[in-house]
């Protein structure tokens, strides 16, 4: 059913940063996030997350930004259902070989909810990759990909998923944007009749004001 999805989402996160030399620093991160599912289930349950990680950033002017950070969390969940606990981390690389071309990458394990009977949560392991190139005035270029890692808790599963997508996008005039797009999605899983494959095509034209 699609009323567990009916959820409210909060969060809070202190990050600091200590400079050791140009272009180089120490990253400390803390934080809190809560979820409040609208509807009660057996399937799901109200959680608590909290966690810290360290890590560290360095960077080269309009070239080069890398930082990765890595910790521990704790998920509690409501009515003493128990606790899911595990590493956390996070990465991120951006780099810029031409004035044209930007190149993101992405890395982030954390914890989340889930619907899968007899899971009340899980962790998501995110790697991304994404390229934009400016072709021209007016004509941008992008193609991203995405791979998922779902490992539920309490019970024996694993999902691995895969998303990717490629487009263009137009200026017509100042206001007007054409906007093609190809997107390709899949999921393995242990379970019988829960993989699945999708291609999404679209044409669409948007309107600034």
């Amino acid at each position: 059913t699609q009323d567990f999805r009916d959820r409210w989402l909060y969060g809070v996160e202190a990050r600091g940063a200590y400079e050791l030399r140009n272009g180089l620093a120490l990253l400390a991160t803390t934080f809190y996030n809560r979820e409040e599912f609208s509807n009660a289930s057996p399937l799901v349950s109200t959680a608590n997350t909290v966690g810290a990680l360290l890590g560290a950033q360095f960077s080269v002017p309009e070239v080069l930004d890398l930082e990765f950070s890595a910790g521990y969390f704790k998920r509690s969940y409501a009515a003493h259902r128990g606790r899911l606990t595990g590493f956390t981390m996070r990465g991120a690389l951006t780099w810029q070989p031409t004035r044209l071309m930007s190149v993101r990458a992405e890395l982030l394990r954390q914890d989340e909810a889930t619907q899968v009977l007899n899971a009340l949560g899980k962790v998501r392991t995110t790697v991304s990759l994404g390229v934009d190139h400016t072709y021209r005035r007016g004509i941008s270029l992008y193609a991203r990909g995405k791979v998922f890692l779902d490992d539920y808790d309490l019970i024996d599963r694993s999902d691995t998923s895969y998303a990717a997508e490629a487009g263009m996008n137009v200026l017509l005039n100042r206001r007007m944007v054409l906007s093609l797009s190809y997107a390709y999605g899949s999921r393995n899983s242990e379970i019988f009749d829960e993989s699945f494959r999708r291609h999404v095509a679209a044409i669409s034209v948007l309107r600034r004001f």
